[in-house]
């Protein structure tokens, strides 16, 4: 449905600016998408701010990377300020309910400029702000082997980094896509978290979180990565998650499990505990080698930590096969990946698996 023509008139637009707070309120809490003086804009109003949940909203103008906040105006029931993410107050907001659903307004910067605002539903049913404009820039290169990559980042987000595969075949094009648009997700959601955690905590700003993608091996058929992240949207908000490592099959494009590399992904591992009082039971197996390489300063954290062949737990490093432990929260600190070197993991892995590590091993 388009937006609907402005009034011609700054007169006639004053006019309607009968309905006060209470009627603002009943039209806002939903996402707006339309213009003001010009530029795109989206909107969305909740009950979100403060501890008293007051009604208030936050939106992308134009091409910024950034989200700005709407809350009520201490000074006039009537207005609202529009600040930054440092409380910096950017204007004063003035919305009344239009006909059919249509949302107006008058928003006046600082300088003492005057906008007319024309909004609607958005047709998304949530908020997204597809007008930012996310730069990416080539930060360095680097090869291993014969295959070349580049590394990359979101220009003026230094801690959003990922990888581009050297070369143009459809298949590298498409990884190379997937790889850009998994980064650029994940400023949006970041930024999605920031905005809860501004209105939760009052006003306070938070810087988006680190996102990286590290390339861990690259080959003429297989290309894996660890990815880390913050969590988010949550308590733990500034605690950092890392997936070893998601694989690409570089000559059909698909993504490859980790666990496809081992001859039986079924094993269950045995306990620190069974393999030292069962000794002969575990001799020569995968269970042995993993205590054998898990360590750790706390010598009490073996017992708290527990493996799994889990392909989000499993990676392969320079080093060897690492695979990282399974713990409760409590004992997070217990958490350290225990790396096989290759040579030990032969008798344990898959027909395609010694494929890839002769590969690995080649380079």
């Amino acid at each position: 449905m388009p937006i609907r023509p402005p009034c011609l008139l700054l007169s006639c637009c004053l006019a309607a600016l009968a309905p006060a707070a209470q009627a603002q309120a009943d039209c806002l809490p939903t996402v707006w998408h339309g213009e003001v003086g010009g530029a795109a804009i989206t909107l969305e109003f909740g009950n979100w701010l403060g501890a008293s949940a007051q009604l208030a909203g936050r939106y992308h103008l134009g091409r910024s990377q950034e989200d700005n906040y709407i809350v009520p105006d201490p000074g006039d029931s009537n207005r609202w300020q529009a600040v930054s993410a440092a409380n910096k107050t950017l204007g004063h907001v003035t919305f009344w309910c239009g006909t059919e659903g249509y949302l107006r307004g008058m928003w006046e910067s600082n300088d003492g400029k005057v906008a007319q605002l024309d909004a609607e539903p958005s047709g998304k049913g949530y908020y997204y702000a597809g007008d930012r404009e996310y730069a990416i820039q080539v930060d360095g290169s680097g090869a291993q082997g014969r295959q070349r990559y580049e590394r990359i980042s979101i220009k003026g987000m230094p801690n959003r980094r990922s990888v581009r595969l050297g070369g143009q075949t459809e298949i590298i094009n498409d990884i190379n896509r997937r790889l850009r648009d998994d980064l650029v997700s994940s400023v949006m959601g970041a930024q999605d978290c920031a905005s809860q955690a501004w209105f939760r905590q009052e006003a306070q700003p938070q810087a988006t979180g680190r996102y990286e993608d590290e390339l861990l091996f690259l080959g003429k058929s297989i290309a894996a990565l660890s990815r880390h992240w913050q969590a988010a949207c949550d308590d733990d908000f500034r605690a950092n998650v890392q997936k070893p490592a998601t694989m690409f099959n570089l000559n059909t494009g698909e993504q490859e499990l980790v666990t496809t590399w081992l001859a039986d992904p079924e094993i269950v591992i045995a306990s620190q505990d069974e393999v030292k009082t069962e000794p002969a039971t575990y001799r020569g197996t995968l269970s042995q080698l993993l205590w054998q390489a898990y360590r750790h300063k706390d010598p009490s954290c073996a017992a708290n930590v527990t493996f799994t062949l889990l392909d989000d737990h499993i990676a392969p490093t320079p080093q060897g096969m690492a695979f990282t432990p399974l713990a409760a929260t409590e004992f997070h600190r217990c958490i350290a990946p225990a790396v096989v070197p290759y040579q030990k993991m032969r008798p344990f892995l898959s027909e395609l698996g010694t494929q890839r590590i002769n590969e690995l091993l080649s380079k």
